[in-house]
């Protein structure tokens, strides 16, 4: 049966709902690992991204700017456009050369209802404003997913990530094929986080969901370039697994990590992804190679 499924993999072909549910049993978890590694390898070879994010409050003093940050990100809902607007403004005086992103979509469109504005004009203001990149799309929050994607690419903003709040489920199947024809339909994903944002203390995740979650991304969504994973949220020793079940690219590594062991934390980055047998590269947020 993984033979079959592995002869599909190779030739680009749909896997079928017999196929998934092979991959789904618990004694497969390794086989599912290899396939999505074989299919991240066609596309990348050993080549792995990280990037090193500066997070801004959407309000209060802004710190300085981190000498090793790649970008810098404006998070947390703005109560107004006005604020908005504001502290993108303030955050790009201190950003010099390293692009800024801010905020999450699904924020973005709560606001502009509210303050009786098309997306795509709250979006135009921003982008007037200097910004160059929307932070995050969660697109299980979003009700109107593909013209909210497409207002800001017709806003001519850049979305650095999509994501899932809550994680897919279990099996999260539907959700990941939901992303794979969002791709479908408006072609501008770049960056993919198949891992919860949000964890329920009370429902915790595993290792081996995360894990398995992982690779079926790297399966099922295959028409976005990059699987992520967050550094600060699930931790390096995930973070290292997960570029064995199909993660390319490492997000969220501290720009202001302080040094451990005399170890920065782009140094920790590599030295981990060297250690899974893979090429570290850094980039910033708008994946331009430092």
């Amino acid at each position: 049966m993984v033979a079959n499924i592995t002869r599909k993999v190779d030739a680009g072909e749909s896997l079928s709902e017999a196929d998934l549910t092979e991959l789904l049993a618990p004694h497969q978890l390794i086989s599912l690992m290899t396939l999505a590694d074989r299919v991240r390898r066609r596309r990348h070879g050993t080549r792995t991204t990280f990037v090193r994010v500066q997070q801004v409050s959407g309000s209060g003093p802004l710190p300085p700017r981190a000498s090793g940050a790649g970008e810098l990100q404006i998070v947390g809902a703005p109560p107004t456009v006005d604020s908005a607007l504001a502290r993108i403004e303030e955050t790009l005086a201190i950003a010099g050369e390293v692009p800024v992103s801010a905020f999450e979509l699904s924020d973005l469109d709560r606001l502009a209802a509210g303050a009786g504005l098309s997306l795509r004009t709250l979006l135009e203001r921003l982008r007037e404003a200097g910004l160059e990149l929307v932070a995050d799309a969660a697109v299980d929050r979003l009700p109107k997913k593909e013209a909210a994607i497409e207002a800001v690419n017709m806003a001519g903003l850049i979305l650095a990530r999509a994501s899932l709040t809550s994680g897919p489920g279990h099996p999260p199947i539907e959700s990941l094929r939901q992303v794979a024809d969002l791709q479908r339909s408006v072609g501008v994903l770049r960056t993919f986080r198949p891992l919860p944002r949000r964890i329920d203390p009370e429902r915790p995740t595993t290792g081996y969901a995360d894990i398995r979650e992982v690779a079926l991304a790297r399966l099922l969504v295959d028409n976005v370039e990059m699987i992520q994973v967050d550094w600060t949220l699930y931790g390096p020793k995930l973070a290292q697994v997960a570029l064995a079940a199909g993660a390319d690219d490492v997000d969220q590594v501290p720009a202001l990590e302080p040094p451990r062991e005399g170890r920065a934390g782009a140094a920790e980055v590599r030295g981990n992804v060297e250690a899974a047998g893979f090429t570290p590269a850094e980039r910033n947020g708008r994946f331009d190679e430092r």
